[in-house]
């Protein structure tokens, strides 16, 4: 089954942003993608076109894709596939979601789909990062601020391993929810950061 993720460039215009998006449907859709996925942008809805055809699919938005207890739960749902749209706020942010995608596509679900957006400030949503991951490799990802991700995935979907443990969140990310819950930030050193 051949999965799409749209990833376009954060526009303050909401017609240029549904043009944008529209441009990469077409385009995925005219290369055979039978799933269309889009994080939600300025309001709207995600896009989840034929997500159905995958099978039981969770799907995780903001800090829920992030949050160690969401994914646990998640986890219990024995799902076939799993979307995350936690809209990274750095770059570094994005890459510990791809990290926490692939430790997710051995223990929760063997399809991993990451969905984001580009061209946001520092600080908030939409720094990229969208990525298709089976079983523990990334087959697919972004490559630029305006990017159409393309994969074709098994189905059905490899089995997960019941055995690993559930996926962590990389200390970058814990500190994002931290920092959104109002908590203290943990950190890997001694510091004070009162």
């Amino acid at each position: 089954m051949r999965v799409a993720v749209l990833q376009a460039a954060i526009r303050q215009d909401r017609e240029a942003q549904a043009r944008a998006l529209a441009e990469l449907r077409a385009r995925a859709v005219a290369q055979g993608a039978e799933v269309l996925i889009a994080a939600p942008v300025g309001g709207e809805e995600a896009l989840l076109d034929g997500v159905d055809s995958m099978g039981d699919v969770v799907v995780l938005q903001g800090d829920a894709a992030i949050d160690p207890a969401e994914l646990a739960k998640a986890r219990r749902a024995h799902p076939t596939a799993l979307v995350l749209m936690p809209g990274a706020e750095s770059e570094l942010q994005a890459e510990g979601v791809l990290e926490l995608a692939i430790a997710a596509s051995v223990s929760v679900a063997s399809v991993v789909v990451v969905a984001e957006h580009g061209g946001g400030d520092i600080g908030a949503p939409g720094h990229g990062g969208s990525a298709i991951v089976v079983a523990g490799e990334v087959v697919a990802e972004a490559l630029g601020t305006e990017d159409l991700v393309l994969a074709d995935v098994p189905v059905p979907p490899p089995p997960i391993d019941a055995s690993a443990p559930d996926p962590e969140p990389p200390l970058i990310l814990r500190q994002r929810l931290a920092r959104h819950r109002g908590e203290k930030p943990e950190v890997d050193y001694l510091a004070d950061l009162s």
